[in-house]
C-alpha cells in the first residue's frame, strides 16, 4: 500500500560543525591597505592621486584610438605595443612625442 502526504519533503542543507557553531575562522580578514593577491604574494595597490596619473591617462588614450597599448612599467618608463611591434620610452616626453609621430596632438 503507498501512502502520500499533501505536504513536500523539506531539503536540508548539510552544515559542518563549525559553521554551526558561528566559527569564522576560515573567512580572511581584509588587509589594512589595498593589495592584490598574485600567487602567493601580495602587490601594493595603493591608489595613486588622479592629477598623477592624468597625463599618462590622456596620453594612453589618444594612443588607444589609434590601435596602441600603453604600458607603465615597474622598473620605470613605459611600453607602447601595437600587434607585434613594442617600443620602449623611458619618460612620458618620449610617449608624447611618439604620438606627435603618429599623428596625434597633445
Amino acid at each position: 500500500m503507498i501512502t502520500t502526504t499533501s505536504e513536500p519533503p523539506k531539503v536540508v542543507a548539510p552544515q559542518s560543525e563549525t559553521a554551526r557553531a558561528g566559527d569564522t575562522s576560515r573567512f580572511e580578514t581584509q588587509p589594512s591597505e589595498p593589495s592584490l593577491i598574485v600567487g602567493a604574494s601580495r602587490v601594493n595597490c595603493n591608489p595613486v592621486d588622479a592629477d598623477d596619473r592624468k597625463p599618462l591617462s590622456t596620453l594612453s588614450a589618444q594612443l588607444a584610438l589609434r590601435g596602441f597599448s600603453v604600458y607603465e612599467l615597474a622598473s620605470g618608463g613605459y611600453l607602447v605595443a601595437r600587434w607585434d611591434r613594442t617600443l620602449h620610452c623611458s619618460d612620458l616626453a618620449q610617449v608624447r612625442a611618439f604620438l606627435e609621430r603618429m599623428g596625434g596632438s597633445t
